[in-house]
């Protein structure tokens, strides 16, 4: 899949949405990412470059803490 732009290397951020898998799924199709990790109430995503973490914008509101689960 050719992407019409490159993401540089930033390590990592997060983005609250209102479904984590749907927008893993899309962040896929759309910029070739890959599933790195689930963590509670959310998913990240990424390649060699960044890391994204894509939490639940509800839980993030109400300010609940992330934990990864390997």
């Amino acid at each position: 899949m050719k992407v019409p732009f490159v993401l540089g290397e930033i390590g990592h951020f997060g983005l609250a949405v209102r479904d984590p898998k749907e927008s893993a799924k899309w962040f896929e199709r759309a910029l070739g990412l890959h599933k790195e990790f689930d963590f509670e109430n959310g998913v990240a995503i990424g390649n060699d470059s960044v890391t994204i973490a894509l939490f639940n914008y509800y839980c993030a509101v109400q300010g609940q803490t992330v934990a990864r689960n390997d």
